[in-house]
C-alpha cells in the first residue's frame, strides 16, 4: 500500500457521503402462501435468504419453526434487496 500511495499521482482522503441507494432487482415482488389444515404455512418467494426469511415469518406469524416453510423460487437477481421479508409478512387487502 506505501507503494501504491508513493507512486500515486494523486492522492485524495476525506469523508464522503451519498444520498441512500436501492437495490435495482429488475422482477416485482411477489410470492404466494398456503395454510395446510395442521396449521404449517408454505411460503413460495424469490429469497437470497429462505432460512432467515422463515425465522423472520415465524415471528410476524407467532408460529414455531416447524410450522413455517419457505420455498426460494428462481431469482433474477437480488443484489442483496432479497434477503429480508418485505410483502411476505403483511396482511392481505381487506378486498380478499
Amino acid at each position: 500500500m506505501e507503494a501504491a500511495f508513493a507512486g500515486a499521482a494523486h492522492i485524495v482522503e476525506g469523508h464522503f457521503s451519498t444520498q441512500r441507494q436501492d437495490h435495482a432487482y429488475l422482477e416485482p415482488l411477489a410470492c404466494a402462501a398456503e395454510v395446510a389444515n395442521d396449521g404449517t404455512v408454505t411460503v413460495w418467494m424469490p429469497t437470497q435468504a429462505p432460512f432467515e426469511t422463515r425465522e423472520q415469518l415465524t415471528k410476524v406469524l407467532d408460529l414455531p419453526r416447524e410450522k413455517v416453510r419457505v420455498i426460494a423460487t428462481p431469482l433474477g437477481g437480488g443484489f442483496g434487496g432479497k434477503m429480508e421479508i418485505t410483502l411476505e409478512g403483511s396482511r392481505p387487502s381487506p378486498r380478499w
